[in-house]
């Protein structure tokens, strides 16, 4: 199969093994790393989180969205050490070597409501690394983002834009696709029709696609998840 003429511009990667080893060699001590997309954004935060505080580093997890309250989440115990709300003036106070701590704005419902994006810049340098949920998706498998999307921080050394593979070979439609009506006019995909490569080649690439709204001089990094 040919590779995607996007795989030049853009390295591509499909595991959370190999979004650490990237992020631990292109990134320094108190980098902003923001995720937008669909397919498995918060797993895969809190994996990495997980796995970088397990080596000695000290993580902050955040959104300028909403995510689940992972105190609520199965698959999220184990992962982070306790959540801080605001308001947190001293962020120095919060750091630990529990694990990766959780920072929000408020309890919204069964998620917590997300800090401004100007605010990450508090966090940072308190910690070896701040990871970002920098975009919603209603638990889809691949987005397009509308006018306000994503919200990413300008602060942002690394934007990892995420797509659940499984969306391949799917009809586009919004059991699929958030915001289908979007999608369709980036990727030129019709309703009903079966995803390709080739259309997320298109997401990808369009400005106002997966990584729109990245600020300039951050790396840009596509994650295929299994979900």
């Amino acid at each position: 199969m040919a590779q995607s003429p996007y795989a030049v511009m853009h390295r591509i990667i499909s595991s959370t093994r190999e979004l650490s080893e990237h992020i631990a060699a292109t990134t320094q001590r108190g980098a902003v790393v923001s995720f937008v997309g669909a397919g498995g954004k918060s797993s895969t935060i809190f994996s990495l989180a997980k796995n970088f505080a397990e080596g000695g580093k000290r993580v902050a997890i955040t959104t300028t969205t909403k995510i689940f309250d992972p105190r609520h989440e199965a698959d999220k115990q184990g992962k982070f050490s306790e959540v801080i709300l605001e308001p947190f003036e001293e962020v120095a106070a919060y750091v630990t070597s529990l694990g990766p701590v959780v920072f929000a704005q408020r309890v919204e419902g069964p998620k917590l409501k997300g800090i401004p994006p100007a605010r990450v810049k508090d966090l940072a340098p308190n910690f070896d690394l701040v990871l970002v949920e920098a975009d919603g998706a209603k638990q889809r498998l691949v987005k397009a983002p509308a006018a306000w999307e994503p919200v990413i921080p300008q602060q942002s050394d690394l934007v990892v834009g995420v797509i659940g593979s499984k969306c391949l070979g799917r009809p586009m439609d919004d059991r699929t696709v958030f915001r289908p009506e979007i999608f369709e006019a980036i990727t030129s995909c019709g309703s009903g029709e079966e995803i390709t490569r080739k259309h997320l080649d298109k997401l990808i690439r369009h400005p106002q696609g997966l990584f729109k709204g990245t600020p300039d001089g951050a790396g840009r990094i596509v994650l295929m998840t299994g979900d």
